[in-house]
């Protein structure tokens, strides 16, 4: 009985508290005139969908987060003879990688049998430290597929991660491509309620966002960023959309930040995308 009441209170009062941060950030900036827009002038109709899709979310993030101890589920099954780049899917913060249980489904369907999940902790790890980490998984990978440089795909923090190492200047040709979903590129002033290193060091326009934004080369593979209107865990909205040169930025529809990882219409965008990479290549 407890655990069903906190399986229904956790994820309500995350949402709202968040969605509360939302609408006051929202209303003390230009971002609520787009919104009126948007929704024909009921942006209430807006936030209250917003608030189901991340109750909704939540709760099976909650229900699927013990499936990452089971590591027979996550482990990658590689198979060398299809012809799609490996998919490498990097989660967000405080997240795990049963954050991608429907999209690792959904990919494969598309013919993107090699998905590797690159899991980490969010509380003993510094953000330079998963950009390394990163990178020794894009080598292996090399060894696996010499002739098929990895495509990235990134949730909220992930995203960020997959960004600084395809900018990287170590890092030439090594990427195939980068698409990111709801990650806070110019950091989130909601990073100042997180606990732990990792979550302060993306706090809106910190240190470490503005050394990615200096050192940023411009990548020579195509960039996707993917965000919601309605985006609640980065403020202000403006922070999804990132200042590095070459990059595409494609709203979707109007969903929570982790409703990203379990809407069908945003996973069939991410596939189109995945599948001009692979025409280009």
């Amino acid at each position: 009985m407890i655990l069903l009441l906190l399986l229904i209170a956790v994820p309500l009062g995350v949402s709202l508290l968040t969605f509360t941060l939302f609408w006051y950030e929202t209303a003390n900036s230009e971002h609520l005139q787009y919104l009126e827009d948007l929704s024909n002038g009921r942006p209430g109709r807006l936030l209250i969908k917003g608030i189901i899709s991340s109750y909704l979310s939540l709760t099976v993030t909650l229900l699927l987060y013990p499936a990452s101890f089971w590591r027979r589920w996550w482990e990658p099954r590689l198979d060398p003879d299809c012809p799609a780049p490996p998919i490498i899917l990097l989660h967000g913060l405080y997240h795990n990688v049963s954050a991608w249980t429907l999209y690792r489904r959904w990919l494969a369907a598309a013919g993107f049998s090699n998905i590797v999940l690159m899991g980490y902790s969010s509380w003993n790890q510094s953000f330079h430290a998963l950009v390394k980490r990163l990178e020794q998984l894009i080598a292996q990978m090399e060894e696996r597929f010499p002739d098929k440089p990895p495509i990235l795909i990134g949730h909220s923090l992930g995203g960020l991660v997959a960004r600084a190492c395809v900018h990287s200047p170590k890092n030439p040709s090594r990427v195939g491509g980068v698409i990111t979903l709801g990650t806070p590129h110019q950091g989130s002033r909601m990073a100042a309620l997180g606990l732990g290193k990792l979550a302060r060091s993306i706090i809106y326009r910190s240190a470490l966002i503005r050394e990615l934004e200096l050192g940023a080369e411009k990548a020579d593979v195509p960039c996707i960023a993917l965000y919601s209107p309605i985006d609640n865990m980065v403020l202000p909205s403006s922070a999804l959309q990132t200042a590095c040169a070459g990059w595409i930025h494609q709203e979707v529809a109007p969903i929570s930040h982790v409703a990203m990882l379990f809407h069908r219409p945003t996973a069939k965008l991410t596939i189109e995308y995945l599948k001009s990479m692979c025409r280009g290549s």
